[in-house]
């Protein structure tokens, strides 16, 4: 017997190919949830993720929640653009520019 789960973003079923299944299957583990991962926030507002199962992601910040370690970002995934709620822990941040 072979069962799958459906995979959802932004309400909305997704159509993904073996690869992009594959990564899928990589990063969530066998339940199905992403662990934490460590990102350096940029000075443009995007995170890039350095550590975790989604290392070497960037995207765009929405929403920063630093006492829960949770942000929301669009990223560019299975070529569409979606909005993704994560555990993210902030390693660093630019300094604010002195004038």
């Amino acid at each position: 017997m072979i069962a799958f789960n459906p995979v959802m973003a932004n309400g909305k079923f997704l159509e993904a190919n073996k690869n992009e299944m594959r990564f899928l299957f990589e990063v969530t583990g066998g339940d199905g949830v992403i662990e934490l991962s460590k990102g350096i926030v940029m000075e443009n507002e995007e995170v890039l993720i350095i550590e975790g199962p989604l290392r070497q992601l960037k995207g765009r910040i929405l929403f920063i929640d630093k006492r829960k370690n949770k942000a929301k970002v669009r990223i560019k995934f299975m070529n569409r653009l979606l909005d993704v709620s994560l555990g993210l822990e902030i390693l660093s941040r630019p300094l604010p520019k002195v004038q």
